[in-house]
């Protein structure tokens, strides 16, 4: 009963704590004054583009720890990405979002690592999907930008794009199988190609996280 009680109170420090820093940063009248200026149809579709987005994201995140072996409900994985979320408006990255499901996962996988693996290659897919349409725009449409910006950015997107493919190989050399810094990411290599030895799976999920982007994009601009 006391664990509980304290775990509770626990929770509601950290969500009072987050809901000052939120509403600390928050200019009231300005915010008033810029919901009131948008449409309220607008404003809808902001939300459902929001709403799916989270959704998209959860399934995806699901999708990736059920190849890892692991099993929960949709459910499970949405309500931790809506925490996750909640807790990235409080601070000042979105680390402490992965960190709060990582937590969860850790009630799914019973290993901290593995949990580790799920988010952080939840992540690595999402980082695919966004340099795949940002490579797509720059090659579809060679005057956005200046030339001397276009190609070294058009570079750097395909560098970055190389090392997330070489992350597949990383399991066959030797040395990333000892130790304990490169021990990991021989294992994260092994856990990154269970998740995506198969095309299907691969394609799949890169489509949803384009799909995540896009959902993403469409909320900032319906609520502009």
């Amino acid at each position: 009963m006391a664990k509980t009680t304290l775990q509770y109170t626990l929770r509601l420090s950290v969500t009072g704590l987050l809901l000052f820093l939120i509403f600390r940063s928050i200019h009231p009248e300005e915010m008033l004054e810029a919901v009131t200026a948008i449409s309220p149809g607008y404003l809808l579709l902001a939300l459902f583009a929001q709403l799916a987005c989270l959704t998209v994201a959860a399934y995806r995140w699901q999708l990736i720890v059920g190849r890892l072996g692991f099993k929960a409900p949709f459910s499970f994985y949405l309500g931790s990405y809506f925490k996750g979320a909640f807790f990235n408006q409080g601070l000042p990255t979105s680390i402490g979002g992965d960190g709060v499901r990582i937590y969860d996962c850790v009630k799914v996988t019973g290993s901290a690592e593995d949990a580790f693996y799920g988010v952080f290659i939840d992540r690595v897919i999402g980082l695919a999907g966004l340099l795949l349409l940002n490579i797509a725009a720059l090659l579809l449409n060679r005057t956005l930008l200046p030339t001397h910006i276009y190609y070294p950015l058009l570079l750097i997107l395909i560098a970055l794009a190389t090392g997330l493919l070489l992350l597949f190989f990383l399991r066959k050399f030797s040395f990333f199988t000892v130790g304990k810094y490169l021990g990991f990411l021989g294992r994260l290599s092994e856990r990154y190609f269970q998740v995506y030895s198969s095309l299907p799976a691969l394609t799949s999920q890169l489509g949803l996280s384009v799909l995540i982007h896009l959902l993403s994009m469409s909320t900032f601009f319906f609520s502009s």
